[in-house]
C-alpha cells in the first residue's frame, strides 16, 4: 500500500483481533484496543475517527453544517472539564500550499487565554485557549515536539489539539476527509519525513490530532528509474484556504459550545 496517514486506509474492513470499526454515512471509526492490534496494523493504540466532507476544492451546499459535524465529533475527544485550558497547534510549512492547513487554521482560532481576566458581559464564559504555529524544523532548527512541549507547560492544562496535513493512499480521499484522533501525530511521517512525535507521551497532556489530507503517492518511472512522486489536486490553493476555515470553525465551535455561529464568525473574522 502506498504511504497513508488515515487509520481508515491503512486498517482494512474485515476482522482483526483488537480492532473494532464503526461505519455510518459520512463518519468511519476505528478503535485500536490492545497494544498486539496496534503493532498488527502499524498505528498506535486509540481512537480515529474520519469525517467525510464535500471536497474542499469546491464551494460547500451546507457549510455549518459540515462544521458541526466535525464539531460534534471533535467534542467526543476533548477532556471531560469544560474549563480546562487548552493549546492549539498548527503544524506545517506556510510557504508550502500542500503543507499549509495548520498555519492558516490557526490563524482562525479564537484565543482567549489573555482574556480570563477580563470580564466581557456580551458573552458567556470562555475556555482558556492559546494558539501557536511553530513552524518546520527546515526554517526554526527546532523540533516541534520540543517547542510544543515547553509552551504546553504553561498553556495546555487541559489538553493539545495538532492541526497538520496528511497524505492519503486513495486519491478521492484528498481533501474530502478529515480525521481526528487521539494519539497525537508524527509530522511528516505520510511524506516519508518523519519528525519527533507529539503525543501524551512526549508533551505531557492529551493530543488530539485533526489532519485533512491534502498530497496521494504514486508510482513513477522513467528509464531506469523508479520512485514515488506526491501530487496534489490542481485546485490546492483554494481547497486549503477552506479546509483551514473550516476545522478552525469546528474546533471553535467544539472548544465555545456558548457561542453561536455567527458570534464565532465576527469574533475571528
Amino acid at each position: 500500500m502506498r504511504r497513508t496517514d488515515l487509520a481508515m486506509e491503512q486498517i482494512p474492513n474485515k476482522a482483526v483481533n483488537g480492532v473494532r470499526i464503526n461505519q455510518s454515512e459520512s463518519v468511519h471509526t476505528v478503535e485500536i484496543l490492545t497494544d498486539e492490534a496496534a503493532e498488527s496494523v502499524g498505528k498506535p493504540k486509540g481512537k480515529y475517527t474520519t469525517v467525510s466532507v464535500e471536497n474542499f476544492c469546491k464551494s460547500p451546499s451546507d457549510f455549518w453544517g459540515e462544521v458541526k459535524r466535525i464539531s460534534d465529533v471533535l467534542a467526543e475527544f476533548l477532556p471531560d472539564n469544560p474549563d480546562a485550558p487548552v493549546l492549539v497547534v498548527g503544524l506545517g510549512n506556510r510557504m508550502i500550499t500542500p503543507d499549509a492547513v495548520g498555519p492558516l487554521a490557526v490563524e482562525k482560532i479564537l484565543v482567549t487565554r489573555h482574556l480570563q481576566k477580563i470580564a466581557l458581559p456580551s458573552l458567556p464564559p470562555l475556555r482558556s485557549v492559546c494558539a501557536v504555529s511553530p513552524g518546520v524544523m527546515g526554517q526554526t532548527g527546532i523540533e516541534s515536539s520540543a517547542f510544543v512541549r515547553r509552551i504546553a507547560d504553561v498553556a495546555a492544562g487541559g489538553c493539545v489539539i495538532v492541526i497538520d496535513a496528511l497524505a492519503a493512499a486513495e486519491v478521492e480521499r484528498l481533501l474530502t476527509t478529515v480525521q481526528i484522533c487521539d494519539t497525537g501525530i508524527s509530522p511528516g511521517s505520510g511524506v516519508g519525513n518523519s519528525r519527533a512525535e507529539l503525543s501524551e507521551k512526549t508533551i505531557g497532556v492529551p493530543v488530539i490530532a485533526v489532519g485533512v489530507p491534502t498530497v496521494t503517492e504514486i508510482p513513477f518511472s522513467k528509464k531506469e528509474t523508479s520512485m514515488p512522486m506526491m501530487i496534489t489536486p490542481r485546485e490546492i490553493d483554494q481547497a486549503v484556504e477552506h479546509a483551514a476555515r473550516t476545522v478552525s470553525l469546528a474546533i471553535n465551535c467544539a472548544l465555545h459550545p456558548n457561542l453561536t455561529a455567527d458570534e464565532l464568525s465576527a469574533l475571528v473574522s
